[in-house]
């Protein structure tokens, strides 16, 4: 069987040859591991992500070659997109995007930080929908859902052929609001003004579902669904229930039918919310993230996670493999393995993406578990 086979078959709970093993590997990873410094827009990124994958006998799935476009957005009529960058220190930036509209000024500043010499991280610290007013604005005027290139998607699977899977990134629904405008900011809207924030997840999920079969009909054979923000802990399943199931449903049915498979991303608390997660009409979820970083318990997990819906994690990327013994490694994985055997559709995966420096005798031990 060859990886693409396996990998598709697990995320479609079908029977295997052997359990697949796919830790999440990202930008900052591949830099430290060749010394280089990609960005998430280049394209060579990919096969060097795949040589990775490749170079420890993992099964591949590529999640760099969406680029920096998945959520991108273009002037248009009525809204025209101003950038302005500066730079605080060597390794600190902010860049402020005023968006230019006849109803008004939209306004947002982001910050890009180095954290290590291969990681940049960043984070809204103005958001771009201050007030409902603002939303009616962003409604009015933002241009449809343009004809994105995606081609970098259709390159890379020809690129994987039968050795992996595209797994380009995306915003989910509540995610792409939360990011518009605060989490605080959406849960109060929700309750306060219901109608306001109905029309808003309504407006977000059909431009969601626009851009995902995009993705779909470009080569992505899975998205990866962001839907780290409405976790058990910060939304709650009650929440989640009443102001997110709905919208996220038909966001990804409609991708799902263009032809993509859905790998919600949860890396924080999911204990509480794995039955509001069977509704969503997934293909699998990850990243079952234990403790001290998550809530998982796995054997919950195992008991309640749908059979058709596969399961992706839950090694620990942060405090265990870094500085674990390999036998330990491999010990960890042959216990995840005993939990899930029996079972279809599971791939054996980390909690998120690997840490620089993760020693290469421990990813072979995660490995040979498997193997």
């Amino acid at each position: 069987m060859t990886p693409r086979e396996r990998i598709l078959r697990s995320i479609r709970c079908q029977e295997t040859d052997r359990v697949a093993v796919s830790p999440f590997i990202w930008v900052s990873y591949a830099n430290w591991y060749f010394k280089a410094a990609y960005a998430q827009a280049d394209e060579a990124l990919d096969r060097k992500v795949l040589e990775i994958y490749q170079d420890f006998g993992f099964d591949p799935i590529v999640r760099t070659c969406g680029g920096s476009s998945a959520n991108a957005q273009k002037s248009g009529d009525g809204w025209e997109i101003r950038t302005e960058e500066r730079v605080i220190s060597a390794d600190e930036r902010e860049v402020r995007t005023s968006v230019l509209t006849p109803g008004g000024t939209l306004s947002q500043l982001k910050r890009y930080q180095r954290v290590s010499p291969y990681e940049v991280v960043e984070a809204e610290t103005e958001y771009l929908l201050k007030s409902l007013d603002d939303v009616e604005t962003l409604m009015a005027w933002q241009p449809e859902v343009e004809e994105t290139d995606f081609s970098r998607i259709s390159r890379c699977r020809q690129m994987l052929g039968s050795q992996g899977v595209t797994a380009p990134w995306m915003q989910g629904v509540f995610n792409t609001c939360a990011r518009l405008t605060g989490l605080e900011n959406l849960m109060i809207w929700a309750y306060e003004d219901p109608e306001a924030y109905r029309r808003l997840m309504e407006y977000t999920w059909r431009r969601t579902a626009k851009r995902g079969r995009q993705m779909a009909a470009a080569g992505a054979d899975i998205l990866s669904y962001e839907g780290n923000m409405a976790t058990g802990t910060m939304t709650g399943p009650a929440f989640f229930r009443e102001f997110v199931l709905q919208y996220e449903q038909a966001a990804i049915k409609e991708i799902r039918e263009g032809g993509a498979e859905i790998l919600y991303h949860n890396c924080g608390d999911c204990n509480a919310m794995l039955e509001a997660y069977n509704e969503l009409g997934i293909s699998a979820l990850e990243s079952l993230t234990p403790p001290p970083f998550g809530d998982c318990d796995v054997q919950r997990a195992r008991s309640v996670l749908s059979p058709h819906i596969a399961a992706v994690g839950n090694l620990d990327q942060i405090a265990f493999l870094p500085k674990a013994a390999p036998e330990e490694v491999s010990a960890a994985a042959r216990k995840l393995l005993d939990v899930w055997k029996g079972r279809k559709g599971f791939i054996l995966a980390t909690s998120d993406y690997l840490m620089e420096d993760t020693p290469a005798e421990n990813l072979r031990a995660m490995a040979r578990a498997v193997l």
